[in-house]
């Protein structure tokens, strides 16, 4: 599968994990990370299905800093379960 496809296919798939989320009531975060570094894209809170469309515009690229976006997944879901918004689930 080539790169450009693979890429397609976690977006679509991540969409459609926030639309879920979205019916079912769920709070989600939504970061992104690569050559630009780590952005929140979505902050901790309840999802709506709007929030499907920040993942469409996504480019792939550039450089991975994953050990920083881990880092800042591990700081959102600390602030949400602190807050007591219910399980916090990293994928």
């Amino acid at each position: 599968m080539q790169r450009g496809a693979r890429l397609a296919l976690a977006k679509g798939y991540t969409a459609r994990l926030i639309e879920q989320a979205a019916r079912a009531g769920e709070h989600v975060a939504l970061l992104a990370f690569g050559g630009q570094g780590v952005q929140l894209l979505l902050p901790p809170g309840r999802a709506r299905a709007s929030g499907a469309g920040q993942v469409r515009p996504l480019a792939g690229g550039g450089g991975t800093p994953l050990a920083a976006a881990l880092a800042q997944a591990d700081r959102l879901a600390a602030q949400a379960l602190r807050r007591g918004v219910g399980g916090a689930c990293l994928w």
